[in-house]
Order: structure tokens, then sequence, then C-alpha cells
């Protein structure tokens, strides 16, 4: 039996126990958290987008933006008894696909995503972000399996959280 897929755009955040693979869509400049709680067998994942939190307007929950999101994944574990700091944390992604000479989005995305997971208690236990090649990353809940792969790569990296 195959398990369902479920895929993760920018801003969407998934968090479940379900037997499931939870697979984000490209990840270029993106970065896409992943949150694994092994005890529990509960896993999810976040595609930010955005660094930090929106300045203006009425959209200051907008889960592309690194700060609400890792605010509604840590609410999502919550409602199954975990918690980010209860949680192995991956990072991947973040690269500048654009080759810009001076990259000062991608940057801001990582480093305001590890601020604001380390605020929370969260711990970073595996990260592959930066360079400059696209990245896709699938988990597999209940295990805890990820694979992701980078550019062009057939190959796929594989680890459990």
């Amino acid at each position: 039996m195959s398990s369902p897929i479920s895929y993760i755009s920018p801003g969407d955040i998934v968090v479940t126990s379900r037997q499931s693979i939870l697979q984000s869509t490209p990840l270029g400049s993106c970065l896409a958290l992943i949150a694994f709680d092994s005890d529990l067998k509960l896993g999810g994942m976040a595609h930010i987008m955005l660094p930090g939190e929106p300045k203006y307007g009425n959209n200051s929950n907008d889960p592309r933006y690194s700060i609400p999101a890792i605010e509604k994944i840590e609410k999502e574990l919550n409602k199954s008894g975990s918690s980010l700091a209860l949680s192995k944390i991956a990072l991947i992604g973040g690269a500048n696909v654009l080759r810009k000479e001076i990259d000062e989005l991608t940057p801001l995305i990582i480093s305001s995503t590890q601020e604001k997971l380390f605020r929370m208690g969260g711990k970073i236990h595996f990260q592959d972000t930066g360079g400059f090649l696209r990245r896709s990353v699938w988990v597999e809940i209940p295990t805890g399996l990820i694979n992701y792969s980078t550019g062009n790569d057939i190959q796929k990296k594989t680890l459990y959280l």
C-alpha cells in the first residue's frame, strides 16, 4: 500500500501522524522546515517563502513569511502534544538560484528562520541550505525518513530525523 502524498507549496504547513509523504514543491530561494517528533511519530513541513513577518497591511499571520510559519507549525504540533523544542528539525533550500551578485533575500530567509526557531527552543539537527541549485524534498511520516535532491541530481540524499 502506498502512502498518500501531500504537496507543500509556498505558505503551506502540514502536520500529521498519519502514514503519508509530505513533499515540497521545488525549493529555489524558499526554505522547507521539517519538524519530526520521533516519540509521537508526528511530523510536519512548512514551505517558507519570505523572511521575518509582513510589515504592512493586515496579513500578519501570512505563513509565507518565516515567523508566522514557525508560529503556525508550533501551534499544529501543540495540538498533538508536541512542540518544536521536542522535535528534530531540518532546514533544506534557500538557494540563490538567480545567481544574483548580491543576494539579500535567501540569507534573510535562512537567518530569520534560525533565529525564530532558537527563540522557541527548537534545535536544528540537519541543514542543507544556500548555494545556487534548487532542491526538492520529501519526508515520510511516521518514520522520519527524508529524501532530497539538489539541482538535477537523480540520486537522492537520505537521512532520518
